[in-house]
């Protein structure tokens, strides 16, 4: 676990000193990367879910199995 941990962190360190040496183009790409998500999520909290029909429009989002010949 501590391995992970030092992991993660050398990551965000290195991340940091990216945007810190990078330019203003590195960051107006970050920033609209990170508005892109955001609009994504609120897109998806404010959808109401469709009642008891999964991704591919089924009831309970199932298939019916093919049938073996």
């Amino acid at each position: 676990m501590s391995v992970r941990l030092l992991h993660l962190t050398l990551i965000s360190v290195f991340g940091q000193l990216v945007l810190l040496g990078g330019g203003q183009l590195s960051r107006g790409i970050e920033i609209m990367g990170l508005r892109h998500e955001v609009a994504m999520l609120k897109h998806q909290a404010c959808r109401p879910a469709e009642a008891g029909l999964g991704r591919s429009g089924d009831p309970g989002g199932l298939r019916a199995p093919n049938a073996m010949k």
